[in-house]
């Protein structure tokens, strides 16, 4: 047997280069800005150093909400006119119902008058005659 070290003792050399290997000596921080963007971000930041980008996503969560607001403003803006230009409507249709209600009043009274003043042109007067009693 040419090795000298013991076969239990390569075995653990083998696992703490595994378990060094899985631990990650640095990191790296990717950013993806548009081709004509001209920001850049570089910080070196030491190895158990604890940070956090929760400023940038609190100003775009900030954003957000904004611009969410603004919609819900602008939705009630149009619920309220929707309510009042359908109330305006209704308003207006049942007025014209009563105006076509009396047109057709007006239309009936009208039109039997005139049969009426056409029938007395056409009937025969028959004049009186007075008979002379004596």
């Amino acid at each position: 047997m040419g090795s000298t070290v013991p076969r239990s003792a390569s075995v653990l050399l083998l696992l703490l280069l595994l378990r060094r290997a899985e631990q990650p000596c640095g990191a790296e921080l990717t950013f993806e800005l548009p081709d004509n963007a001209k920001q850049c971000f570089h910080e070196e930041v030491e190895q158990g150093v604890k940070f956090s980008l929760d400023y940038q996503m609190e100003s775009a969560c900030v954003t957000i909400h904004e611009a969410l607001k603004t919609v819900i403003d602008s939705q009630t803006h149009y619920r309220l006119r929707e309510a009042q230009d359908r109330a305006r409507a209704e308003d207006l249709n049942s007025r014209v119902s009563y105006w076509s209600v009396g047109e057709t009043i007006a239309l009936f009274v009208v039109s039997f008058s005139q049969v009426l003043l056409l029938k007395s042109f056409f009937t025969e007067k028959r004049p009186i005659s007075r008979a002379v009693h004596s």
